[in-house]
């Protein structure tokens, strides 16, 4: 490349160079670029002015007064607005929440009060403990059952459903129920020695009744249910074929339960937890049963008669 080349290329890249360095002034201000008093003096002057935007705004920004209650302390007295209204849906200015006197507040013990007594169902569960008197003209079930080394008493489990009609200063309930029960032991000849056959028995009470609640403040109820009920007797025995009749024995006698709670509000002693369970599972109460249980069935095939009063204890859920 020649010498006039050379200097003819490098004039026109420099005046590239020139041109793309040229801007023009598009009107905006940087911060404190200008004194502050030529920027209230154009802005006064000047209705379309606005210091932090391009000159082309058209939109006025001029203050009335010279004074905006969107900066912080510029205004005082009774200049400030009322913090009782609302003057506009949009984000409020920081501080102006504090004095309002229409914000609720509430933490989870008080929100727990409110929805104590608002279930409208209850469910339970308990287990008791086999203290029941099972009579029969030979002492059959004392000789197998619990007389004997190795017999096992498994006790039993029972679920309940109430619904509430009524929940003032005593609450109204009726009361739904069913359970199952666990025995085992080994046969007795008549002779008083024991043999190897292995009987099992399970108990299967079906209850319906009416009940009420006594709450003693929020930690504490009383309660009280009972009506009729039935109890379902099966029992089987290892020692025969599958075919024989006596391999299996089912039976149903009738009768009627009383059952007495002390139910102690778990809910009480933990809001946090009674939040988390209602937020989830709409449970407005929890509470720890302890049961005591009375009961009396006659009428079964057999000359059976199954009384008397047992405890235990349990879990009861109100919810909505």
């Amino acid at each position: 490349m020649s010498g006039n080349q050379i200097k003819k290329t490098s004039l026109l890249l420099i005046l590239f160079l020139f041109h793309l360095a040229h801007a023009e002034d598009m009107g905006q201000n940087l911060p404190d670029q200008l004194p502050s008093d030529e920027f209230n003096q154009r802005a006064y002057e000047n209705d379309d002015y606005a210091g932090h935007l391009s000159n082309q705004q058209t939109e006025s920004v001029k203050p009335e007064s010279g004074e905006t209650s969107f900066i912080p302390n510029a205004l005082q007295g009774d200049q400030l607005l009322p913090t009782n209204e609302i003057l506009h849906p949009g984000v409020p200015a920081a501080g102006t929440m504090s004095n309002l006197d229409n914000i609720l507040t509430t933490n989870d013990a008080e929100d727990f009060k409110l929805r104590i007594n608002s279930g409208t169902r209850s469910f339970s569960f308990y287990y008791l403990k086999d203290n029941f008197t099972y009579q029969n003209d030979r002492g059959i079930y004392e000789k197998t059952f619990r007389a004997r080394t190795g017999a096992q008493e498994g006790g039993s489990l029972h679920f309940a459903m109430d619904g509430y009609f009524n929940r003032r200063y005593v609450d109204l309930f009726w009361n739904l129920g069913a359970g199952f029960g666990y025995n085992q032991g080994k046969g007795v000849f008549v002779t008083g020695v024991q043999s190897d056959t292995t009987f099992k028995l399970w108990t299967l009470p079906v209850d319906a009744g009416l009940g009420l609640s006594i709450p003693i403040g929020r930690w504490i109820k009383l309660t009280a249910a009972g009506g009729g009920s039935a109890l379902g007797l099966y029992q089987s025995r290892n020692d025969r074929d599958p075919q024989d009749d006596d391999k299996e024995v089912r039976q149903i006698g009738f009768g009627y339960y009383a059952q007495a709670k002390m139910q102690i509000s778990l809910s009480s002693l933990m809001s946090r937890q009674a939040f988390e369970m209602f937020k989830d599972y709409s449970v407005t109460n929890t509470l720890l049963d302890v049961v005591i249980r009375s009961q009396n069935y006659t009428k079964f095939s057999e000359e059976i008669t199954i009384s008397g009063t047992s405890y235990g204890l349990g879990f009861s859920f109100e919810y909505l």
